[in-house]
């Protein structure tokens, strides 16, 4: 049997009252990623744009009362193969926003969007301010900066533009 667990209100949360949220992302690429989806309790399922699965596997989500969350690719200082939908430091600002508004329109009740690598990209200034620019027109959403690199400015820069957001505090990986 599971327990539901009290969903936190990322947007109002408050120091005093101590809170954790789970993420799991990179989801999108393999039927088994339903297996997250199934996991009982509120945990938000983050989903990488234009993957075979993700968009079914989305939808049963949100049927589970799931919380949804765009796995925005981003361009990494190691160069990796980022997949459909990244953005990237080439992109002007016209292709940087509707390269994330298409990918936002990709999955069913995307709550918040978090940073699939970005190590480059989160670190200037810029394209975090198109980024935050472009989520803030979009109702109610909230962004979650993964700390891929010690450099970012991308909540310092969700704050500057009012944009409920919060960091990654702990990574879990299956890669020691």
């Amino acid at each position: 049997t599971s327990t539901q667990l009290p969903v936190p209100d990322v947007a109002n949360a408050n120091d005093q009252q101590p809170w954790i949220g789970i993420i799991i992302d990179d989801l999108g690429n393999q039927l088994r990623d339903r297996q997250v989806v199934l996991l009982p309790g509120p945990v938000a399922c983050a989903f990488l744009p234009h993957t075979p699965y993700a968009v079914e596997l989305a939808q049963l989500a949100v049927q589970r009362q799931k919380e949804v969350m765009l796995h925005q690719p981003m361009e990494s200082t190691t160069g990796n193969n980022l997949g459909p939908g990244a953005l990237t430091l080439a992109m002007d600002e016209t292709s940087f926003r509707d390269t994330l508004n298409n990918n936002l329109a990709s999955l069913p009740n995307v709550a918040g969007v978090n940073n699939h690598m970005g190590s480059l990209l989160t670190s200037h200034s810029q394209r975090m301010s198109w980024l935050m620019t472009e989520l803030g027109r979009h109702n109610s959403l909230f962004f979650i900066d993964s700390r891929t690199t010690e450099q970012t400015v991308a909540l310092h820069t969700a704050t500057d533009h009012q944009l409920p957001s919060s960091l990654r505090d702990v990574f879990l990986d299956n890669n020691p």
